[in-house]
């Protein structure tokens, strides 16, 4: 978890993206998906991605936060 962590911070300094809040937290009852990344945002409902490497974070970053998509492949559902 701490190496898709690092990756998000990464992400955040060099695309200068000072709206975003990256924090971590306690376990939320997911711990066979970890590391899990949630993606909130002001007037869509939350998202929930699991297993998310660093690879996988950067598409998150790239596609669901840079262009709204929503890597389906990789949401939780049901939580």
């Amino acid at each position: 978890a701490q190496e898709t962590f690092e990756a998000l911070e990464q992400l955040i300094v060099q695309k200068e993206a000072g709206g975003i809040l990256l924090k971590k937290v306690g376990c939320i009852g997911l711990c066979a998906l970890e590391p899990v990344v949630q993606v909130i945002e002001a007037e869509r409902p939350q998202v929930t991605y699991g297993k998310v490497t660093p690879a996988v974070a950067e598409r998150i970053f790239q596609e669901h936060i840079g262009k709204g998509m929503i890597l389906q492949e990789y949401v939780v559902e049901n939580i």
